[in-house]
């Protein structure tokens, strides 16, 4: 669109015209993960603390800080970002190193109270940084982007980036604007090459010993005290986009079904391919 038809598209007063995706939009997190829940079979325990996992017969155990099994199946997923690490190093510290790098990196976001004096988007605008149409009376903008940045507190300095930002996209001044009235921080599980990690847990001390390991998907990692375990992290800023093809993805390697992807593609999503790269480079 030109800057007249993006505009008129937007409801802002945008500095140039963009790329519009007509199917494009914003999703709630939890609301689609609910909704996915519900066209489902599975059924969701919540509000339990997982301290560390165990593998009993041909199945796994979840226990809680105290022991108590929690849940058990002949397969377990950790799909649960940066805590997939500790829960992994429960078994046992060579799974954990399996895993490879991934890096927390901290976002803050901020909301002001819309009024009349504001703009109203009318579709949700990215640009350096972003912003949605407004939700139940407040304008939310941001995000920032910070490397290994543990501090969990609402900070200022955060918030006047995202305001800086977020006049340039609504075409208003800071006056205007005025200053942010909440914010929330939250931290993305980033891997150095900012794809995802999506299948089995590689085994090292197979790796080392394979007589050949061209690919990630050749990586061994069948161990009988292994078997059934699988990984979905590293999703970055990308969750919602890459959530539903890469479970299509992990579904498949599970069950042996066809895979959705090309193999080269599978391989560049693969936990394996830090562990073969570093032995490639030894």
């Amino acid at each position: 669109l030109d800057r007249r038809a993006a505009r008129a598209r937007s409801g802002l007063a945008l500095a140039s015209g963009g790329w519009y995706y007509p199917q494009g939009g914003w999703l709630a997190p939890a609301t689609v993960a609910a909704a996915w829940l519900a066209a489902s079979s599975a059924s969701f325990i919540g509000g339990r603390a997982v301290a560390r996992l165990q593998r009993q017969s041909d199945a796994w155990s979840a226990l809680d800080a105290d022991g108590v099994e929690i849940a058990a199946a002949p397969v377990l997923v950790l799909a649960n970002a940066l805590a997939a690490r500790p829960l992994l190093a429960s078994i046992d510290a060579s799974a954990a190193a399996a895993l490879g790098p991934l890096s927390a990196v901290r976002g803050q976001l901020s909301a002001w109270r819309w009024h009349a004096g504001l703009p109203a988007p009318q579709c949700a605008v990215s640009g350096a940084g972003y912003t949605l149409p407004v939700q139940d009376g407040w304008l939310w903008s941001g995000a920032t982007s910070q490397h290994d940045d543990a501090d969990p507190t609402v900070r200022s300095a955060d918030h006047a980036h995202n305001r800086e930002r977020l006049t340039r996209l609504l075409g208003v001044d800071e006056a205007t604007l005025g200053a942010p009235e909440i914010g929330r921080v939250g931290w993305r599980a980033q891997t150095p090459d900012r794809l995802p990690l999506i299948g089995a847990v590689p085994d090292l001390h197979a790796l080392a010993a394979a007589r050949r390991a061209d690919a990630p998907r050749l990586v061994p990692r069948q161990r009988s005290e292994r078997s059934g375990l699988y990984v979905f992290t590293g999703l970055g800023s990308r969750g919602l986009s890459h959530a539903a093809l890469g479970a299509e993805l992990l579904a498949s390697w599970i069950s042996g079904a066809p895979c959705p992807v090309e193999a080269d593609l599978r391989d560049a999503l693969d936990p394996a391919r830090f562990a073969l790269r570093a032995q490639r480079r030894a």
